[in-house]
């Protein structure tokens, strides 16, 4: 790309600075300063990019407030490696690192910060469900009211918000109940001085406005922050009509949370999106001082039809607004950090952490094992550990205006003891009528007896016989064969104890019955599946798991002349595998997890044949604990 397409992707880049206009109709220019990163200018002497042409753009109107135009002038001078030049801004960090990858240019990251320190008003947003005062927590009583269309004590990946309503800004609603307002303070108003806010909010929307002092043509200027196409910018007009604006190219209506943070100070109006300025543009903003109330999720006044409301949707979980000099120091967050473990899984909470003068924002876990670095930022999280060990655990907090602070706590994990045991199997492979085998001499009164028949017909299945007790689990066909399972609680006497299953026709089977001990004597959770599809790889159905330390039992039917067993998949123990012999043949697999398995759903597991088939039955059984 060479220097002029550069300078034109730079110039595309480029936001408007609003849209507002002076209530008599006069359109209020913004008079601006652009700072180019080195590398994208200066163009070239008699280049169509080149000094004295003028790019210019016309914003469409909002409804009731009118709109601008923007010229910009590129009359490049190089100060220190950068160049600046009448008519321009600096682009968005988040954009701009895009083209200032293409022209070899580094961009810096700077940290978030507040060039005002004394701050005049902060709201939590942590008020309870039903609340109707919006609380200052700086102790300067900016107390205001909550709209009746606002949600209190919302809560979203561990925060507690404000949550206001979707409107479509197309049906222009009036819904006075959706903002929040907080009476005049002049300590709103940045006045000639430094002035910042910083807001930490979620949305999927892209359009609103999020919070304001004064609207379009308020005298004596005004100040409001917005998100027009998900993009967030904070725009400061003087009573003079002079004009800044901070924004960013890239939206962050993501649904996730973003804190901003604007800056206006005598001389230039930047913006940060988590912790990264995205724009800074330079020049005086005057004096900005109005008596209109300080409104949050949409504009004060508005009626929908002559002025939209332009509601904001989505969640806000604090504001801070920062003034001038002097104020108290800011004071570092307090880190809190609880522990729960059960085996290798632990549950942590930092929820405990506290900010006396702000709110924590964010949260960096160790969990001390190579595993845990560099999680995303819960208050509440759960880690399982690979091995049983004594781990150190940190989480660092972060409050809003950048102070850390760090808890510590060691925890001891070490695997659960089993409560499932395996005792053992038997299995028999027939060409007949009626099919038996003899119960391991293992088995306890008490034990759990899984029995499964696979046959090459679709002929009725009698029920076991010899031992009694038995209930079928399901009954299912595939291909050409039939897969028939059942369960029951060992009485005494089933140890060694032959048991018979007589079909309706001869018939190639694959009987298998194994025992578990431990196990929960109310019937087992069961699932069961069929492809129709041509595979020689058969996945086992899913089952949910809900208890702590249950075992999985799986079990493949594949039918075709060649195999003799299947192969199982890795991570399990085998217990049963084989088939008949000769053609129309039916292989089984039977196999367990061989020790606990995590809550959720087991299943999902492949086995693999000699040769591709249309028979199948695949199967999951889920032993629960005693």
């Amino acid at each position: 790309m060479g220097v002029s397409a550069r300078t034109r992707q730079a110039a595309r880049l480029a936001r408007s600075a609003g849209c507002e206009k002076a209530r008599t109709g006069a359109v209020l220019p913004p008079t601006v300063d652009r700072t180019w990163p080195d590398g994208l200018v200066p163009p070239a002497a008699g280049h169509p990019d080149s000094p004295g042409r003028r790019i210019q753009r016309r914003t469409p109107p909002c409804q009731g407030e009118g709109g601008h135009e923007e010229a910009m002038t590129m009359r490049a001078t190089r100060r220190r490696g950068v160049w600046t030049g009448r008519g321009g801004r600096t682009l968005g960090r988040l954009v701009l690192a895009a083209a200032l990858a293409a022209a070899g240019v580094l961009a810096e990251v700077s940290p978030a910060r507040a060039v005002a320190t004394r701050t005049v008003a902060f709201w939590s947003m942590d008020e309870p469900a039903g609340a109707t005062m919006l609380t200052d927590s700086s102790g300067n009583g900016r107390h205001g009211s909550v709209g009746a269309e606002v949600a209190t004590g919302t809560r979203y990946d561990g925060a507690t918000a404000h949550r206001f309503a979707y409107h479509n800004p197309v049906d222009r609603e009036y819904v006075p109940g959706h903002v929040n307002l907080v009476p005049a303070s002049n300590d709103f108003n940045p006045e000639a001085g430094d002035f910042s806010f910083s807001i930490r909010y979620r949305t999927t929307r892209s359009f609103g406005n999020i919070m304001q002092k004064g609207q379009g043509g308020t005298a004596g200027g005004y100040w409001k922050f917005e998100a027009p196409e998900g993009k967030p910018r904070c725009m400061f007009r003087g009573g003079d009509g002079s004009t800044r604006t901070g924004y960013t190219g890239t939206s962050i209506a993501d649904g996730r949370w973003h804190t901003v943070t604007c800056n206006r100070t005598a001389t230039y109006v930047e913006m940060y999106v988590d912790g990264v300025r995205t724009s800074r543009l330079t020049g005086p903003t005057g004096t900005i001082a109005n008596n209109w109330q300080f409104s949050v999720g949409g504009k004060s006044s508005c009626d929908g039809v002559n002025v939209t409301c332009d509601y904001f949707a989505g969640d806000i979980d604090w504001i801070r607004l920062v003034k001038g000099t002097g104020g108290a120091a800011n004071t570092p967050p307090t880190a809190d950090l609880a522990a729960s473990c059960s085996g290798l899984v632990c549950t942590f909470s930092a929820a405990g952490s506290t900010d006396a003068d702000g709110a924590v924002q964010d949260h960096a876990w160790d969990f001390g094992d190579s595993a845990g670095a560099g999680t995303a930022s819960v208050p509440t999280t759960t880690h399982t550990y690979a091995q049983a060990g004594t781990y150190r655990v940190a989480v660092t907090v972060t409050d809003d205006r950048g102070a850390t602070g760090t808890a510590t706590r060691d925890v001891t994990v070490a695997p659960l003891p089993e409560l499932i045991s395996y005792v053992g199997q038997a299995t028999a492979n027939a060409n007949v009528t009626t099919h038996s085998v003899a119960v391991p001499a293992g088995v306890q009164p008490g034990d759990t007896l899984l029995l499964f028949l696979s046959q090459n017909t679709h002929a009725a299945t009698g029920e076991p016989t010899g031992v009694t007790g038995w209930t079928r689990l399901d009954r299912l066909d595939g291909g050409y064969a039939t897969t028939t399972a059942w369960w029951k609680v060992a009485a005494d006497g089933d140890a060694g104890t032959t048991l018979r299953v007589t079909l309706g026709a001869q018939s190639k089977g694959n009987l298998v019955v194994a025992a578990y001990r431990g196990t929960d004597p109310v019937a087992p959770v069961a699932a069961r599946a069929t492809d129709p599809a041509s595979s020689a790889v058969r996945v086992t159905p899913s089952a949910p798991v809900t208890a702590e330390r249950g075992w999985g039992v799986s079990y493949w039917l594949h039918g075709d002349a060649t195999s003799t067993a299947l192969t199982p998949p890795p991570g399990v123990q085998v217990r049963s595998n084989s088939s008949q012999s000769g053609g129309g043949r039916v292989t089984g697999l039977l196999a367990d997890s061989g020790g606990s398995v995590p809550t959720g759903a087991y299943g999902g597991l492949s086995a693999t044949a000699a040769a591709a088939s249309t028979t199948t039955t695949t199967w999951t059984v889920v032993l629960r604990p005693r």
